[in-house]
């Protein structure tokens, strides 16, 4: 099986969508558009499904700016639907897929806050717009609501599956502007280190840093090709994006 990587195409700030190779399936995992603008999002997967005869999506952050969190996953579900591709996400228990024998398991996955380290959710909170640009119900998303989601999925990951996809990096991964030991790699990571060494995962693909990574954790691979911000004035935001990235299976 032959399978395409993309994520963070930012179609809310660009109309420059990269030309993804054709494969056999195509996996796009978060932050390609806001579900708030359905049209845009749609029209792209429409030309993907031109490439693809599988499309996964998991929703990143900003799929959800500027809406109520579960109309967010309600909208962007119905789109899904009417498209014929796959949104993978727990809340809506469609987080397990299987395709021609090959097994995936996907959903947003959100962050643990440096494994909920006090700090860290108050630089975190105060520092990620997605604390104000998300609503849940009448009022803003909060760190705890962000933490419970990471834990429900924490404890919904298919260990058994060929692929994972989140947004969200499972790990503490290489990141040109984040030191290790930085306060900053609590917005991203979710510390997963030990059960990933312990599965039979394949490959782990995620997004979400904007910094495109491909490294080896104890026979699983962990793969990020974030096409990051681009406009027709800057065609690259120095991500290390691949437009031709195949991933066999």
């Amino acid at each position: 099986m032959k399978i395409h990587l993309s994520s963070d195409i930012h179609l809310e700030f660009t109309d420059v969508a990269p030309d993804c190779p054709v494969a056999d399936v195509g996996v796009f995992a978060g932050d390609i558009g806001l579900v708030d603008d359905l049209g845009v999002l749609g029209d792209f997967f429409v030309e993907m499904k031109k490439r693809y005869e599988h499309i996964i999506w998991v929703l990143g952050n900003h799929e959800f700016y500027h809406m109520d969190y579960k109309q967010c996953l309600e909208d962007a579900k119905s789109m899904a639907d009417n498209l014929g591709i796959h949104l993978m996400d727990i809340e809506l228990g469609t987080d397990n897929l299987e395709i021609d024998g090959v097994t995936f398991w996907g959903s947003t996955l959100w962050m643990d806050f440096n494994k909920s380290d006090w700090f860290a959710k108050r630089a975190v909170g105060n520092g990620l717009n997605d604390f104000r640009a998300i609503r849940v119900g009448n009022h803003k998303f909060t760190v705890t609501e962000c933490e419970n989601i990471n834990m429900r999925t924490r404890e919904k990951i298919n260990w058994d599956a060929d692929v994972i996809i989140t947004h969200h990096a499972p790990i503490v991964v290489p990141h040109p502007h984040f030191d290790f030991e930085d306060i900053s790699w609590g917005f991203y990571n979710s510390g997963l280190e030990a059960q990933i060494i312990e599965s039979n995962v394949k490959v782990w693909m995620y997004g979400h840093t904007h910094h495109s990574a491909d490294f080896d954790l104890a026979g699983t691979r962990i793969i990020a090709n974030c096409h990051g911000f681009v406009s027709r004035y800057s065609m690259s935001e120095g991500s290390g994006y691949d437009p031709d990235l195949i991933i066999e299976i």
